[in-house]
């Protein structure tokens, strides 16, 4: 399994644990499960911008090594 989906997966059980578990009031654990979801939302997000700019330079490259390659088989067959 890819690591952002067992992190969300570990993050839900994690938190349903603490929430059988813990000694709180509705409204602490709504605010601990909301903080939860935004530290999950923004690691998720940290980790769609890592693999975009990941795609974004892998393609630059081969976009780059594409034109090289042509013009150097436009020189040799002219």
């Amino acid at each position: 399994m890819n690591k952002p989906l067992m992190f969300v997966v570990g993050l839900a059980a994690g938190v349903g644990l603490g929430m059988l578990l813990a000694p709180r009031s509705g409204e602490e654990i709504r605010e601990m499960v909301g903080d939860k979801i935004d530290d999950a939302t923004m690691y998720m997000k940290d980790q769609a911008s890592g693999l975009l700019q990941k795609a974004e330079s892998s393609a630059g490259t081969r976009s780059t090594a594409a034109g090289e390659t042509g013009k150097a088989l436009e020189n040799h067959s002219a």
